[in-house]
């Protein structure tokens, strides 16, 4: 399978969640950026989820004709 989306990649990434102790107790959770980056990927990827899950591992790469170095 392969797709393009022409989008800005976006700037904030999973290791970017925040820890807070409430309590004695550690929570974390995500800050607004950061879901609203994971909602903006979500929304991309959505229309060429396939059928079937894969049962292999899947490599993702910027492709466009050639390939491009994100700044």
């Amino acid at each position: 399978m392969k797709f393009f989306v022409d989008m800005i990649p976006p700037t904030k990434t999973a290791q970017q969640q925040k820890y807070s102790v409430v309590k004695g107790r550690c929570f974390v959770y995500k800050p607004k950026e950061l879901k609203t980056a994971q909602e903006m990927l979500t929304m991309r990827f959505k229309p060429y989820r396939p059928k079937k899950p894969y049962t292999c591992g899947v490599r993702l790469t910027p492709y466009s004709g050639r390939l491009l170095k994100w700044k």
